[in-house]
């Protein structure tokens, strides 16, 4: 890379990372931080994992519209996994009151709720995910290395 484009690469993510620090607030975490966008309709995500890869790769930043009206078979929900310590026994006990975040796809849907899988897992997840528990629907992702840099800076100086 020449000096021009370091130079200007830096400037983007220093934007990017000053727009981050000033209008979202941390509501989530584990498989997703998700950053709640003030006073949009939007909110921004950084993927956490290897479930959804190759799709969504671990670091990526993910964009979703909040409280999605039509959701349908093949779409991606970011839903709040409402812990509960006696039947997620793959939580540990310091995880039990903090909000989880999941972002998988949709691969069934039922009058009460959503089943849904992440791409790189053999299976479904093992339990329905209600309307009431769904914060999102992804409508894009970024898998670039610029993306990547936003969320590693992001966890370095939050610790997230």
């Amino acid at each position: 890379m020449n000096r021009n484009a370091i130079i200007l690469s830096s400037i983007i993510f220093l934007v990017v990372v000053a727009f981050l620090l000033y209008s979202v607030d941390i509501i989530g975490y584990n498989n997703f931080i998700q950053l709640a966008m003030h006073n949009t309709s939007y909110g921004v995500a950084i993927g956490i994992g290897y479930s959804m890869y190759p799709t969504i790769d671990n670091g990526s930043l993910v964009l979703y519209i909040k409280n999605p009206k039509n959701v349908k078979v093949g779409d991606i929900v970011i839903y709040d996994a409402e812990l509960d310590p006696y039947h997620t026994p793959w939580v540990s006990r310091q995880d039990w009151f903090r909000p989880i975040v999941i972002a998988h796809r949709v691969i069934e849907i039922y009058p009460y709720g959503y089943l849904v899988k992440g791409d790189n897992n053999p299976i479904a997840d093992p339990w329905i995910v209600k309307k009431s528990q769904i914060l999102g629907k992804v409508v894009r992702w970024f898998n670039d290395p610029i993306s990547k840099a936003v969320a590693e800076f992001w966890f370095r100086v939050f610790g997230y």
